[in-house]
């Protein structure tokens, strides 16, 4: 059997194992205030261990953000607010769907819009592992957070102006 060289594999094998073996590098993304649907643009780019800061100003968002890499921290700073507006008729819109391990939501402030009092959530994260949700401060929504199948969820030091009452379900553990 003969054996060939091939010039061209030979030139791209360097390019090609840099591209597809070289791991994600964390970055910090920062999203300045007046934004409309940015912050799932801003996850997406600060990928796994990264951090999306969120600039002083409103940031409406009418899409729930998806946070699927692992080690994501998304913070708001001083005057940052998030706005959650719904435009689906008789929907639930959840601002962030959590399915990574080790997010961190902290420092937000979020309202619903006048028009969606009653109808959005902070997140859902169905079997998330290693949530935290930290000194949040959230007002017009139906629930802060729906972590059920999840485990070593932190919800400390937040702020939750429900528009109904708390429900709470005891359950063994």
């Amino acid at each position: 059997m003969r054996t060939r060289n091939c010039p061209i594999v030979a030139a791209l094998l360097p390019i090609l194992l840099v591209v597809f073996v070289t791991p994600a590098i964390a970055e910090s993304v920062n999203v300045p205030g007046g934004s409309v649907d940015a912050i799932q643009d801003a996850v997406d780019l600060a990928g796994p261990g990264g951090t999306v800061f969120l600039g002083n100003g409103p940031h409406l968002m009418t899409e729930t953000v998806l946070i699927n890499a692992i080690g994501v921290t998304i913070t708001g700073r001083s005057g940052a607010v998030i706005v959650g507006r719904n435009d689906t008729v008789g929907g639930f819109l959840p601002l962030f769907e959590i399915t990574a391990v080790d997010v961190t939501l902290s420092a937000l402030t979020a309202e619903a819009s006048p028009q969606n009092v009653g109808d959005l959530s902070l997140a859902v994260a169905d079997g998330a592992h290693k949530l935290d949700v930290v000194k949040c401060d959230v007002t017009g929504f139906v629930q802060l957070i729906n972590a059920a199948d999840s485990d070593d969820v932190i919800i400390q030091q937040n702020k939750f102006d429900a528009v109904l009452p708390l429900q709470a379900e005891a359950r063994d553990i």
